[in-house]
């Protein structure tokens, strides 16, 4: 059984409830049984999805750095339902693996920036002066 039919099944045996009648307590265990069997088998639950200014209240980030990332090729992958192209959402996966991009951002950078300083003193000490020693004292 489908999902879809466990789900009208399930209505069709509420509203019979609701009518009066009267069905023996195996009756209702078997087809709930097998309602239940239906939707923990094939249903799969939706990713959680986001707007954009979802997104930015829990990544702590304004609206205008969001587009500011987006503009720089920096931003979560965007989903837009089919016909409705002004609504933008973001998934749970498109936030982690774009958290991970920012990590991995922020951990070159600062790679970049320790090499950077590291030949900055090296340059730095081969542009001393070398102090001449004095003899006699």
């Amino acid at each position: 059984m489908k999902p879809a039919a466990a789900l009208v099944q399930l209505a069709d045996l509420r509203y019979l409830i609701r009518a009066g009648k009267k069905f023996e307590a195996e009756e209702l265990l078997v087809a709930l049984g097998n309602i239940e069997q239906a939707l923990a088998t094939e249903t799969t639950l939706p990713e959680e999805t986001m707007t954009i200014a979802g997104f930015c209240r829990a990544e702590n980030i304004s609206e205008s750095t969001f587009f500011k990332l987006k503009r720089l090729g920096l931003g979560p992958e965007e989903q837009s339902p089919p016909g409705l192209s002004n609504t933008v959402r973001i998934t749970a996966t498109a936030r982690r693996e774009w958290q991970e991009r920012m990590r991995q951002l922020r951990s070159d950078k600062e790679a970049k920036e320790r090499s950077e300083r590291s030949l900055d003193a090296v340059e730095k000490r081969k542009s001393r002066p070398v102090k001449a020693k004095r003899k006699g004292k």
